[in-house]
């Protein structure tokens, strides 16, 4: 028989791989990887995002402008986003959007003026990340996937640091989804066993 605790951590366990993100996501192919701050000469600002169907596109929109249209989609206010223990997120924290969404921020170039440095990397996916020394002392590569090599600027360490933190960011969201889940199903339960007049 599986306990409750058993059963939260095995769910939680299985969303944090990204499995079952189809019964989340209405379209399979809306499952983000990452998005990553560049800029182009004739767009300026823009945005490389990389789903989990393989495709990378160029969306010539700033990264910030993006995440707050997701943020309102997801029914979030874009600069209130709280932590799973109800703290407000702080500029780099992982930030959750939802069971199919934990993002770690990890340096994806370097400062140039007030410019967007950090990328976004989803934890909820069916990728494994793997870090690998980068050119540079300070810097690291991001595989993932059949992508191709993504070069960030912070060291080995940090960027495993920053993936075990969203992670288990993560798995603390889903857990407390979970256990409202099961409050709220129990709650029912208990109505049922009421007669009208006692509720």
């Amino acid at each position: 028989m599986i306990t409750h605790d058993e059963l939260t951590d095995m769910m939680a366990a299985r969303l944090s791989k990204g499995e079952d993100l189809d019964l989340i996501y209405t379209n399979p192919k809306n499952h983000i990887v990452c998005f990553i701050p560049t800029y182009e000469p004739g767009g300026g600002d823009s945005t490389k995002c990389y789903f989990v169907d393989g495709r990378e596109e160029l969306v010539c929109l700033p990264m910030r402008t993006i995440t707050r249209e997701l943020a309102i989609q997801e029914g979030l206010r874009p600069n209130y986003i709280m932590t799973s223990d109800g703290r407000r997120s702080s500029y780099t924290s992982p930030k959750t959007y939802g069971p199919h969404l934990t993002f770690a921020h990890i340096k994806c170039r370097r400062p140039v003026g007030k410019d967007v440095v950090y990328g976004l990397f989803n934890v909820a996916i069916p990728y494994e990340y793997i870090v690998t020394e980068g050119p540079e002392p300070d810097t690291s590569y991001i595989h993932v996937g059949n992508f191709a090599p993504i070069l960030v600027y912070q060291s080995p360490r940090h960027v495993k640091h920053k993936l075990n933190e969203a992670m288990l960011e993560h798995c603390n969201y889903v857990r407390k989804m979970l256990a409202r889940i099961k409050l709220s199903q129990t709650h029912k339960s208990w109505q049922n066993y009421l007669s009208p007049g006692e509720t």
